[in-house]
């Protein structure tokens, strides 16, 4: 079977597969509440940049050296369950319903903890401790878009769809 390229980050091919893959969740979602043209395409998009933003992460991690441990993702499925209040075997009915297998659930945690330690080295001198909550997490979500612009200009980027 041929998988065509839908992207290239630095010369990292994302495959239509991993489009498919990743679309998966949010089109389910999409469609339970009524699925129109103009939502698909924006959603199809939006998957688009959050893999390519990914591939860009995952380039500037490995440069710098950062990983995420197996322990790290079992410690974020934990936060995620208490968070929610629910248990191992309702998470993993959660994670069904979105057509999500496990072991794509468990990478998606990855990439978001993966992320965030990221953003986290990049936002380290540039926060002020003294902020409260809502104003940091404001300052955090726009470091980061800074900082994912400031990769995108940096690096080879060529989308093909």
């Amino acid at each position: 079977m041929f998988d065509r390229i839908v992207a290239v980050v630095d010369h990292d091919p994302i495959l239509l597969s991993e489009l498919t893959d990743a679309i998966r969740p949010y089109l389910k979602l999409a469609e339970s509440q009524g699925l129109t043209d103009q939502v698909r395409a924006q959603v199809l998009r939006e998957t688009v940049d959050k893999l390519i933003d990914a591939r860009l992460v995952a380039h500037e991690a490995e440069k710098r050296g950062v990983r995420v441990t197996d322990s790290e993702i079992d410690q974020g499925i934990e936060s995620v369950m208490k968070q929610n209040g629910i248990t191992k075997s309702a998470l993993q009915g959660e994670i069904a319903k979105t057509g999500m297998t496990e072991k794509e659930y468990r990478m998606e945690i990855a990439r978001q903890i993966l992320e965030g330690k990221m953003v986290a080295l990049v936002a380290r001198a540039k926060i002020d401790a003294s902020l409260d909550p809502a104003a940091m997490q404001e300052k955090l979500a726009k470091l980061r878009k800074e900082w994912l612009a400031r990769l995108r200009s940096e690096s080879y980027v060529d989308l093909r769809i």
